[in-house]
Formats: structure tokens, sequence, C-alpha cells
């Protein structure tokens, strides 16, 4: 695993991941997982993204993106929210953040979308996610590289 300055990223073969959790104005905290997973996608439909720490298993450090049933687009921008949004989102930080409050709202772009002849999907998003804490305390959560393939 390795750290940009600013940003926690992971990077396998074609996999990359790159964020950082703002707590109000203080200095953004790198967001580093080591297990990407993409779910379910059929032919532009359900799509469930998945990230986790593979050697810490129960702790609450993962991340959540899950379009259902939505067909995405390239160039596309869709909100994330609860409920009736068409993209929900779960996540939670060991010492930061036990789970996204029932209130949170952001965007997900997807910058590319292919399918090639054998049938592998590659997807790359950019996202955030903000929200505020029981305290009062507002949280973002700025995704600015999510890179997966299937």
């Amino acid at each position: 695993m390795s750290f940009g300055s600013d940003m926690g990223e992971v990077s396998t073969s074609s996999d990359g991941f790159k964020a950082e959790l703002i707590v109000e104005d203080q200095m953004p905290i790198p967001i580093s997982f080591d297990k990407l997973e993409l779910e379910s996608y059929i032919e532009g439909y359900q799509i469930i993204i998945r990230l986790g720490i593979e050697d810490n298993p129960g702790s609450k450090n993962e991340l959540t993106l899950e379009a259902g049933q939505l067909k995405l687009s390239p160039a596309m921008t869709y909100s994330i929210g609860p409920d009736s949004m068409p993209i929900k989102a779960s996540f939670g930080w060991e010492g930061l953040v036990d789970s996204l409050p029932s209130s949170y709202w952001g965007s997900l772009t997807v910058n590319s979308l292919s399918t090639d002849e054998k049938g592998k999907t590659a997807i790359k998003v950019s996202f955030s996610i903000e929200w505020e804490t029981k305290d009062g305390k507002e949280m973002t959560l700025n995704g600015s590289e999510l890179q997966l393939s299937t």
C-alpha cells in the first residue's frame, strides 16, 4: 500500500482508490482500503462497489456504494443519499465514523465505463458524501478516484 501526500490510495493491477475524510476545517485524513470489489455488474445495471481492509475483519473500515437497477452512463453525475436517491452509501472508519447517519447527501460521477468483448467491465468514478454528526460537525468523504474492473 502506498500513500499520496494528502490522499489515501491503494492500487492493484488496474484497480485504484484515493480518498480523504474532512472533519469541519481540519486537515484531511487519508482513507485507504486494500480490498476493492465490483459486484453484480450486468450490462450497465445493478452495481455494488465494496471497499474494506482485508487483514482487519470485523473492523468498521468499509465503504459501499450501491446503484441497484440504475443504468449508469459515462460522463454522468448521480445523487447519493438514503431512500429515494439513485445511489445509496454506507461508510465507517474506526475511531472516527461508526456509520453514516440517516441523513447524508452527495454525488457520484462516472468518469468512464466500458465492457470489452470478453465481458470484462471497467469503471472509474469520483464521489463526495457529506453529513452532519450528532454534535453538529460537518463531515465530507471525498473520493477523487475509484477505479475497478471485473
